[in-house]
């Protein structure tokens, strides 16, 4: 490493190297750092495909008529299979966060020979991810990129019982079940919801709730083996906290979402995600910018979840 006797000997030439050489050190650290906070992964498969230089991504529905029926021998009305596609676009945006030092630190940094210190990349990554977590959830009307928690083509409805800080256990076990049900009667079987996610509070609700005739089991355990995906596969549902949800249903209510999680039925579209450009120089500092590309969600069979309200 290049070092200086004295502070006159130091130009922006010289910040600029140091800090390049530093960034392929903080580069690969800051996507080491884990945030438990941001969920949509979790909850929404992801696709980079697209690749970063898309401008919008468009795919097909299709759905088929094959309907047959009886006919007379020789009859020339013959029943026919037929197919038929809905294309939809959303568009790519480009958006991005960066970083900076002052050139002082990069000088007192290689002068002392001590590491940059890499917190506001891990910044910059930390508002990458929460700001692509709201675009995956919500959307963005103003850039017309859909959201999953919102999405208008998904059917709603009431929980038969709701408010649960004050139903019985039958009655919540009884309001998680409606939802996976109407999913799974309304598609004829062919959606069968594996994944439910409510509010932070109705969560902790189920998690310290103990039912049972010697309170041995929480409420969440028994709802994750008392419903029809249980009862169909015999694995557990999942079912995840999601503060999102909070005051997002009719009437500004608490929803629960179900839904059949799988790539076919929904995918969250980040095509290019976060990559930092080259330092550049701006006065006494050093930028360093960050840009990413992000669209919205594609529900592509809104039948297969259901929002309820009224939690």
């Amino acid at each position: 490493m290049r070092r200086f006797t004295t502070m006159d000997d130091y130009c922006m030439d010289d910040g600029l190297d140091f800090l390049r050489r530093q960034l392929e050190f903080i580069e690969p650290e800051v996507y080491k750092v884990l945030y438990r906070e941001i969920v949509y992964p979790q909850m929404i498969p992801v696709s980079t495909a697209a690749g970063p230089f898309a401008n919008a991504i468009t795919y097909q529905s299709m759905d088929r008529r094959m309907a047959a029926r009886f006919m007379a021998v020789g009859a020339d009305d013959m029943p026919l299979a037929d197919i038929s596609r809905d294309r939809t676009t959303m568009p790519v945006e480009h958006a991005g966060l960066g970083f900076r030092y002052a050139l002082q630190e990069l000088a007192e940094a290689q002068f002392m020979g001590i590491p940059l210190d890499q917190e506001r990349a891990n910044s910059v990554r930390r508002g990458v991810e929460e700001f692509a977590q709201n675009i995956a959830f919500l959307g963005d009307a103003d850039h017309n990129l859909p959201g999953f928690l919102n999405n208008a083509g998904i059917p709603a409805a009431s929980a038969p019982t709701g408010t649960w800080s004050t139903a019985t256990a039958d009655q919540i076990i009884a309001d998680v079940n409606f939802g996976l049900t109407e999913v799974w009667d309304e598609s004829a079987t062919v959606h069968l919801p594996d994944t439910v996610a409510i509010p932070p509070a109705q969560f902790a609700l189920l998690s310290t709730t103990l039912v049972g005739t010697e309170h041995n089991r929480s409420l969440l355990d028994v709802l994750n083996t008392s419903n029809v995906y249980y009862a169909r596969t015999k694995q557990p549902l999942n079912i995840m906290p999601l503060a999102e949800l909070e005051g997002i249903g009719a009437g500004s209510t608490d929803r629960m979402v179900v839904y059949e999680k799988n790539r076919r039925n929904l995918e969250f579209f980040f095509p290019m995600p976060l990559q930092f450009i080259a330092p550049q120089p701006v006065g006494l500092n050093v930028l360093v910018p960050g840009q990413f590309r992000v669209s919205g969600t594609a529900v592509r069979y809104p039948g297969a979840a259901r929002f309820v309200d009224g939690l």
